[in-house]
């Protein structure tokens, strides 16, 4: 079955983080709590009710949707965390993240992943998060990051 992807990642400081992933005509939301929660929700023109998926257990600093269906969420930790969810939030698994703190993650639409780093810099993976390189040094703190959906 063949399935028609678009993905939008929004990101809003401090309150909550969103994320939408669309599959065949079944919009997905997901949105991540600032009191460490995860909720999913369908609806085409915005989530007509939200259910409470597995908590976490972290603060989300990004989030975002691969073409795939795999949620990562940047999460805040001492040093930060990379966390999956390979079944729309039931469960998480750890990646290989070793970065600085994350302030934002976007997966572009050929699967690779970008951490933008309170450091300024900015790591890749291009294999679902189990190993990551130095991308780019920004000079300053980004506030989150975002890919082009060409």
């Amino acid at each position: 079955m063949s399935k028609n992807i678009i993905l939008l990642s929004l990101v809003f400081i401090a309150v909550f983080t969103l994320a939408l992933h669309v599959e065949a005509v079944t919009y997905y939301w997901y949105y991540a709590a600032d009191n460490q929660t995860f909720w999913m929700g369908t609806g085409s023109s915005g989530p007509t009710s939200l259910t409470q998926k597995t908590n976490p257990g972290y603060y989300a600093r990004g989030l975002t949707v691969a073409s795939d269906g795999t949620i990562y969420m940047a999460t805040e930790t001492s040093n930060g965390r990379i966390i999956k969810s390979t079944d729309k939030g039931a469960s998480w698994t750890t990646v290989g993240y070793s970065g600085y703190y994350p302030r934002g993650i976007v997966a572009n639409k050929q699967g690779v992943l970008f951490v933008a780093q309170e450091n300024a810099e900015v790591k890749k993976s291009v294999d679902g998060g189990a190993s990551w390189t130095n991308a780019a040094n920004l000079g300053r703190t980004p506030r989150g990051i975002t890919a082009d959906s060409n």
